[in-house]
């Protein structure tokens, strides 16, 4: 068996559900619907997985550090686009050649919905309180966050992905950049347990 920091920094649905969530409602007013719910996989956006892309990058940085700087030579993450490509069957996947053409071609993803609340006849908005929310900032983005500023990681997508969604939840965890916030007690970063010392991780 591997380094459990190679499951736990995996760029699963820490990297995909936020990102794409990102993508599609950053720019959102608060307060006007959209006129319909797109499809989260077969609509995927070209700047959605650009993000993803960020947050993989930032994902590997930090393996590459756990590795060099506590010497935990086992930690080995697989890039997100090759990895899921693993898990299908190549008949599923109408075109794979791109992490884009890999979701909007995925029959293992077809019709499925963004998750969003119908407040009226054709209208909707986002949903800030599913579990793309709040499982995967807290018990996914924000423990790789936290293992990031213990090895001295930079990672200004992830920074990025959790301050947006911090503000639309409600809570705090990124705080003047660091995850000092006061619902860090609430997840699974290290800071939660009071671990300030890279060596303490392993």
């Amino acid at each position: 068996l591997g380094h459990m920091f190679s499951v736990t920094l995996m760029p699963v649905n820490q990297c995909i559900h936020p990102s794409r969530m990102y993508s599609l409602f950053h720019d959102w007013d608060g307060e006007t619907p959209y006129e319909r719910n797109p499809l989260f996989y077969e609509e995927m956006s070209e700047r959605a997985t650009e993000v993803m892309g960020g947050v993989d990058d930032e994902i590997q940085a930090v393996a590459e550090a756990l590795r060099s700087k506590c010497g935990m030579r086992g930690v080995d993450v697989p890039r997100i686009h090759p990895m899921l490509v693993s898990w299908y069957e190549p008949e599923l996947i109408g075109d794979a050649s791109t992490l884009l053409s890999y979701f909007r071609t995925n029959k293992g993803y077809a019709g499925i919905d963004t998750p969003m609340k119908k407040v009226g006849d054709e209208q909707w908005v986002p949903d800030f309180g599913s579990r793309y929310f709040t499982e995967d900032i807290p018990f996914g983005l924000a423990i790789t966050r936290g293992i990031a500023e213990l090895v001295g990681v930079r990672t200004p997508t992830i920074d990025m992905l959790i301050e947006w969604a911090q503000d639309k939840m409600g809570k705090q965890f990124l705080v003047d950049g660091k995850l000092a916030g006061p619902d860090v007690q609430h997840t699974f970063a290290p800071q939660a347990f009071n671990v300030t010392d890279p060596v303490h991780l392993d």
